[in-house]
């Protein structure tokens, strides 16, 4: 792990736009739906389903071709990697400089940046692209948000 300033306020940054997607997104389906308790389960099943192809339990690798679209779609993927690319990366690759493991996927030991690199198929410098895509999600959601304030309305005469 780095014990670096700039990989602490990246972490909280992109914590910051994680915690900001998931307000928005509670936002969106409290003014879409009829009551706070259907608003409530929906969250919690896209939470789910957000959290399942995130790349962390399921690798994209691994993934049935159909099912890519969900994590190429998926906002917490970009956090993900945006965290743990920062927190992982290592440019030396001699055994005293990097912490190594045991790993079956690579038959030996690895270094744990090329462990975490290969598992989540991204390397160094992609972190901000992520970022990116993460405040785009974050718009998008926010722009969704406002349209349905102005267009949906629960009340029955």
């Amino acid at each position: 792990m780095k014990n670096e300033a700039g990989a602490f306020f990246q972490y909280t940054f992109v914590m910051y736009l994680c915690a900001l997607f998931f307000t928005y997104a509670g936002q969106l389906f409290a003014s879409l739906l009829s009551n706070m308790q259907t608003a409530s389960i929906m969250q919690s099943v896209c939470i789910t389903i957000w959290f399942l192809f995130s790349g962390v339990f399921i690798n994209r690798g691994a993934m049935p071709e159909g099912w890519v679209f969900m994590y190429v779609l998926n906002p917490l993927s970009k956090v993900m990697v945006s965290l743990a690319i920062p927190q992982f990366y290592c440019a030396d690759e001699s055994p005293a400089g990097c912490p190594q493991l045991v790993s079956v996927q690579h038959g030996g030991v690895v270094s744990q940046w090329e462990f975490v690199s290969s598992y989540l198929a991204s390397g160094k410098g992609w972190e901000w692209t992520y970022v990116g895509w993460l405040v785009v999600s974050i718009a998008v959601v926010r722009l969704l948000v406002a349209v349905s304030v102005q267009r949906v309305v629960h009340l029955t005469r």
